[in-house]
């Protein structure tokens, strides 16, 4: 017992050596607290992308092989909105919607028209890019003009939870 006390009181010798130090050290407790902010940061980070369902690569691998003659994309995004009143941890309760922007031409306007719509179809046909999605929709769709050629300019919304 006689050992084991001294050797308990070094410890605690030295441990109360290193509490002192910390603390006349503030810029090493702060850079130990940043240190671990940013490994709690990273954690979180990793956690969120082993947490979703699928690969975006992998989507726009598919989109660009489905993408028709006459058709260009113009913008692909993804936005994630929280569930409101939610808690920021309730994964499941956010949404996700994956938004395709574009323009199509044809020689007739109406062969544009008809050019999105079966774009559209072939993303909604094709299971390896629709199995994700709840719903692949036109959001918007308007006639534009580039230089003197007539185009139809569409938003697609594919929305998940």
């Amino acid at each position: 017992l006689f050992f084991a006390i001294g050797k308990n009181e070094k410890t605690i010798r030295n441990l109360t050596g290193k509490m002192s130090l910390l603390a006349t050290n503030p810029k090493e407790m702060e850079r130990i607290r940043n240190e671990r902010a940013a490994l709690e940061k990273k954690i979180k980070l990793i956690d969120e992308l082993s947490s979703r369902k699928f690969l975006w690569s992998e989507k726009l691998k598919l989109l660009a092989f489905l993408l028709p003659d006459g058709i260009w994309l113009t913008d692909v995004r993804v936005d994630y909105k929280k569930a409101a009143g939610k808690d920021s941890s309730a994964q499941a309760d956010n949404k996700t919607s994956f938004i395709i922007r574009g323009t199509a031409v044809a020689y007739k306007i109406e062969d544009a028209v008809s050019l999105i719509g079966d774009f559209i179809k072939s993303l909604q046909d094709n299971q390896d890019f629709s199995k994700d999605f709840n719903e692949i929709k036109l959001n918007a769709i308007s006639k534009g003009t580039i230089g003197a050629l007539d185009v139809m300019k569409f938003d697609l919304l594919c929305d998940t939870n």
